[in-house]
């Protein structure tokens, strides 16, 4: 049972700082899908702030987190990469579509379906990259198995939306080369239909040969002549799904894969080959010999389940993909080059980040946007982060848009583009990471490391709210190959722990009122604890109520082993519990 009297400050020693002016003005910087915190602190925390006479204005919160509206993109630079983000798999979850530079920094939100209860996903960038069509329809029918919507068509930037059908009855818009018609997968996948570039002329492509629906995710050849697409064989075999090939007009319609469960079709930018996705990788296939490679590797590894949705970059030297992991729990947008070197994860966080589209436009062309920029190292620290006995070094970068002082109340807040972080591994490796997991704005007001399990090798907990007045810290594992999240395991602690992304704490001027702690027990073993007061009375001494949640670090997840709750009165303010007067995370495990 938590004794709160020994285990917290007392009020009147806080000197309430007066955050909220600052948390009022901030604005996104890497928009995201909204994240859900585990827990939020409770009302004790504005109880307190007003006693000590901080005027509050009302901020709102849906379960849990701070919900901000996806911000259009002011630019797009040549060789931007259009993805997907989802916020998770459930049926009707949200879906946005979002861009970033081909390293995996500056993601920012082109979309914003989810301000009229829509969900908009699969991106189809015209030949000359100034264009895109989409998909958009409730989330119900998106999240349906070949999910049917409305496509429309935007510019690059976010803006000038047109509608192209209606009825909710098409899916996986791709453009013609000279950019004058789109093909697309009609009814559920029952036909494919081709229509001129504003929606007019719609007719259906009659294929003659072998393959049956559902057809979907049809790719135009660059010559103009072919179009490729993912069918079902003949009926009566065990084969699910396999890759053709047919003419324009419908005919000489050719399987060309046998793999029984391949798909999502991608052609090389001079034509010579199709990427594609297979049971267990990413295959390139000659489309005149009809030879075939793996380029990715999914067999047998717990951190990869499934590769799919193969684009090329428009210099044919890379190829993005989605990559669900082995448990199925998260989809995460990679590049790898196209001889199979040089894997790298280019998103990452809990929601899924999928169907990546490279725009076909060469990054020789610069944008003005980033032409200029400066690199601010906003936070540092060390720690044996993989393991091997040697210090790792740790950075974390915002990137702002042209020359700035990187002071963080300055210019760097109002143009910031992106944040990173680099890690010096002991061993001599680099490993350079964008990160999009902020709730918005600054973060990383803690950044530091901490070994929850004794193993001697030091997890990451980053500050992820958009600023230190809300208190949402991630813990992560981080070795040479990336960045990830740890895990709530089922069941979690609801509603206080809930499993998902180890996301924990938050709730106002939560610098001061910290609701987590690791601690080394007597018998050297480690826990994490979450504490959840509130004030159930009438005034500040109360009565409070403590929920307590005690975790330890089984591999990569937090599994919850006690819970406690307890009552306390206080007979004036200097005893009513305070969590912390240092930090968001007592960190008592470094």
């Amino acid at each position: 049972m938590t004794n709160l009297e020994r285990e917290f400050r007392t009020l009147d020693r806080l000197d309430a700082p007066d955050l909220w002016p600052e948390a009022e003005s901030r604005q996104p910087g890497t928009a995201r899908p909204p994240r859900r915190p585990s827990r939020v602190v409770a009302a004790a925390v504005a109880l307190v702030v007003a006693a000590v006479g901080i005027g509050l204005a009302v901020r709102a919160f849906i379960g849990g987190s701070a919900q901000r509206a996806p911000q259009p993109a002011t630019s797009v630079p040549a060789g931007a990469i259009a993805f997907v983000g989802v916020g998770g798999d459930a049926i009707d979850a949200a879906r946005e579509i979002y861009l970033a530079n081909p390293d995996g920094s500056g993601v920012r939100a082109l979309t914003n379906a989810g301000a009229d209860g829509m969900a908009a996903a699969e991106p189809a960038w015209s030949p000359d990259g100034t264009k895109m069509a989409f998909v958009l329809g409730p989330p119900e029918h998106l999240g349906a198995y070949a999910g049917d919507g409305d496509i429309y068509v935007m510019n690059a930037d976010g803006t000038r939306l047109i509608r192209l059908t209606e009825g909710l009855r098409a899916a996986g818009p791709a453009w013609s080369p000279d950019g004058t018609e789109i093909v697309f997968s009609q009814d559920q996948g029952t036909s494919l239909v081709v229509m001129d570039a504003d929606g007019s002329g719609a007719r259906k492509l009659r294929l003659h040969g072998e393959a049956y629906p559902p057809y979907q995710s049809p790719a135009w050849s660059p010559d103009g002549t072919r179009i490729a697409f993912q069918a079902s064989p003949p009926p009566g075999g065990t084969d699910s799904n396999s890759v053709y090939v047919t003419n324009v007009d419908g005919t000489r319609t050719t399987r060309m894969t046998h793999g029984g469960s391949d798909g999502t079709p991608a052609w090389s930018p001079d034509g010579s080959e199709l990427a594609y996705a297979g049971p267990d990788g990413i295959y390139l296939l000659d489309v005149a010999t009809g030879s075939e490679h793996r380029l990715t590797d999914c067999r047998f590894r717990e951190d990869c389940g499934r590769d799919s949705h193969p684009s090329w970059s428009p210099d044919s030297s890379r190829i993005a993909f989605a990559r669900q992991d082995g448990a199925g729990t998260t989809v995460q947008v990679f590049v790898v080059n196209a001889d199979g070197s040089g894997l790298q994860q280019l998103t990452s966080g809990p929601e899924w980040n999928t169907y990546p589209r490279w725009q076909p436009v060469s990054g020789e062309r610069e944008s003005s946007a980033s032409a200029s920029v400066t690199r601010c190292i906003q936070a540092t620290t060390s720690g044996d982060f993989d393991g091997d006995g040697t210090t790792d070094s740790a950075e974390f970068v915002e990137v702002a848009s042209g020359s700035v002082s990187c002071d963080r109340e300055g210019e760097v807040f109002a143009l910031l583009i992106s944040q990173e972080i680099v890690i010096r591994f002991g061993s001599g490796q680099t490993l350079e990471q964008s990160f999009g997991d902020c709730q918005g704005g600054l973060c990383a007001y803690v950044f530091e490391p901490t070994d929850l399990d004794g193993d001697g090798r030091d997890e990451f907990v980053i500050d992820v709210s958009s600023g230190g007045a809300t208190g949402l810290e991630e813990f992560y594992r981080v070795d040479p190959d990336g960045i990830r999240p740890l895990v709530i395991a089922e069941p979690g602690d609801p509603p206080y722990v809930e499993p998902g992304a180890a996301i924990l704490g938050g709730g106002f001027d939560s610098v001061m009122q910290s609701p987590l702690v690791c601690r080394v027990n007597d018998d050297g073993t480690r826990e994490l604890i979450s504490i959840h007061a509130e004030n159930v009375g009438d005034s500040l001494s109360g009565p409070w109520q403590a929920h307590t949640t005690t975790m330890v670090l089984e591999g990569e997840r937090l599994v919850v082993t006690s819970t406690n709750d307890s009552e306390s009165s206080f007979p004036g303010t200097s005893g009513i519990p305070s969590f912390s007067d240092t930090a968001p995370f007592d960190n008592g495990c470094s």
